[in-house]
């Protein structure tokens, strides 16, 4: 004979009206002693005010055990003893630890099934079965999330082979949707070319959930927009509309510095600097316009302008036009003129392929024996390409950038024909430590492969953009590296300041030098309503010099958007 074993429940009703209701109590049999624990933890301080929740109560509990695995587990229907005690015998049987699941091919991915089962193959998962539930529905919100939003998953075939479950997955799935439409609100003048190609969010691409967040997550990266808040997605019965939320920020920009510090000469003050003026968007077309001006006080003196002309005709291809004019004094005046065809792979991220032609003339009246500056003109098939990832921080608005060029020509000189390769590289990255500090790391380098050398071709560097501590284009280079490094740290929400550890290797190979430089110093930055504003003490040295005060530069700049 079976022992029937007793656990006595009682669940008392509040009596609200005096004496006119009774407390209910509930009486379960169990036929099997070796399960209690799992009974006794299901039927652990419950309470019913009514027969009805107490009859719920019975098919959570039966519901809970199910999913520890006693799956044939058996209920009787509720038995009536008398007006108070109602009883029901449970039958737990055999219970089950894990359950295997055979998964058709091509649903998932092996990633995506290894994140519940790491030891998944392509086909087949196991899992626990008191787990079995929740990891169905993770599954089935990675289907939702692909080309599928209204796919459902069962199992199927389920057997049972000890203390293990086997089962087939089964997918229902919708006829897969694809994108019909996209709306933007906010910035309806927004050039769709930089969703369409920028983004590479099209109409008729297969409507997948997380690629377009991914997607959409393209357009924060651009200097005259960003994105609201996710997209969403409006479902009806024959399309798929997608709405954008854009907003136009400001874009254009004006970067001005200022340098001063003592002549080693006639120890007078000097100044120097540069004005940087960017104009975006003001079209609504993605274009810009840049001019920059640099003078050092010793009459020398650099203008540059430049236009961008993005996604011509609604096409990924775009236009860069730039003029550069660099003037030392009285001895040489350069007239560079670049034509560049760009093509966007994102809107970050560009490859060019273009055409440079330079020339450069000696502005001496009387010719100088051994001089090592000459009239030339040069002609470069120009290519590169450019990636950067912008930032929300208003202290630090550049998280990396990267910018690849080569140039591949010929020099021609009165007397000589040089074949020629320039090559530079300019990178810059920002590294959080933790939510106060940053650590920044800028590296820019070039290099002149050339038969013969002359003065007025060579890279020229030195300042706030290169190696601080030094005069700005106050160095003649035909090979250069320089590092710029800074520990920065967030005093306020407007307010960081920052170390300088600045150094460079350059060789000339016109006067045959090669020589070391390194800087130190200190800075600060202040965000204020009008902009950035950065003030940084630098000292800079040669190899074979001593850091001396007097050598100590000051570099004073500016950043506002409008």
């Amino acid at each position: 004979m079976k022992r029937i074993v007793f656990i006595v429940l009682n669940i008392y009703l509040l009596n609200f009206s005096n004496v006119f209701s009774q407390d209910l109590k509930l009486q379960i049999k169990v036929e099997d002693t070796l399960n209690l624990k799992h009974l006794d933890n299901s039927l652990a301080l419950k309470r019913f005010k009514n027969f009805s929740k107490l009859s719920s109560s019975i098919d959570s509990i039966f519901n809970n055990l199910q999913n520890k695995g006693f799956i044939n587990l058996k209920a009787t229907p509720i038995q009536k003893v008398n007006d108070s005690i109602f009883e029901s015998t449970l039958n737990l049987g055999k219970q089950v630890d894990s359950i295997f699941i055979d998964i058709p091919q091509s649903t998932f991915t092996l990633k995506q099934l290894k994140s519940v089962d790491p030891n998944a193959k392509e086909s087949r998962i196991k899992i626990p079965i008191s787990k079995t539930q929740s990891i169905l529905n993770y599954l089935n919100n990675l289907q939702a999330n692909s080309e599928s939003p209204f796919s459902s998953l069962s199992l199927k075939n389920i057997k049972i082979n000890k203390t293990s479950l086997y089962a087939d997955l089964s997918l229902e799935s919708t006829k897969q949707r694809t994108i019909d439409k996209i709306i933007i609100n906010g910035y309806e003048k927004f050039p769709n070319s930089f969703i369409r190609y920028g983004a590479r969010l099209k109409v008729k691409q297969p409507f997948n959930r997380e690629t377009l967040k991914r997607k959409s997550k393209q357009l924060d990266n651009l200097s005259f927009a960003t994105t609201k808040k996710d997209p969403e997605i409006l479902f009806t019965k024959d399309s798929t509309s997608v709405y954008l939320y854009i907003e136009k920020k400001k874009s254009n920009s004006f970067d001005g510095f200022l340098g001063f510090s003592n002549n080693a000469e006639t120890g007078n003050l000097e100044f120097n600097g540069y004005l940087d003026l960017n104009l975006t968007n003001n079209l609504d077309f993605g274009e810009s316009l840049n001019l920059t001006y640099k003078s050092d006080g010793r009459e020398q003196v650099q203008f540059k302008s430049g236009i961008n002309l993005p996604y011509l005709l609604k096409t990924p291809m775009g236009l860069l036009l730039d003029l550069e004019i660099f003037k030392r004094d009285s001895t040489f005046v350069t007239v560079d003129q670049n034509a560049r065809l760009n093509y966007q792979i994102t809107n970050n991220s560009n490859i060019y392929l273009g055409y440079k032609g330079t020339t450069s003339s000696n502005l001496e009246e009387e010719p100088i024996a051994g001089t090592t500056i000459v009239d030339y003109t040069s002609n470069y098939v120009d290519f590169g390409g450019k990636t950067e990832q912008l930032s929300s921080n208003k202290l630090f608005p550049t998280t990396f950038h990267v910018s690849l060029n080569s140039l591949v020509g010929k020099r021609s000189t009165e007397l000589l024909e040089d074949t020629q390769v320039r090559g530079s590289i300019n990178s810059q990255y920002n590294y959080q430590l933790s939510d106060r500090s940053y650590l920044f790391a800028k590296n820019y380098a070039s290099i002149l492969l050339t038969e013969n050398y002359i003065t007025n071709e060579l890279f020229r560097f030195g300042g706030i953009q290169s190696i601080r501590g030094f005069e700005e284009n106050s160095i003649d280079a035909s090979l250069l590296n320089s590092f710029q490094s800074e520990f920065r740290y967030i005093l306020s929400p407007n307010l960081y300041t920052h170390s300088v550890l600045d150094y460079a290797y350059y060789e000339n190979d016109v006067l045959g030098i090669k020589q070391q430089l390194v800087s130190i110093g200190f800075g600060l930055g202040l965000y204020t309503n009008s902009g950035l504003l950065k003030v940084v003490f630098a000292n800079g040295k040669t190899s074979d010099q001593s850091f001396k005060f007097d050598n100590t530069k000051v570099h004073l700049s500016f950043f506002t958007k409008f």
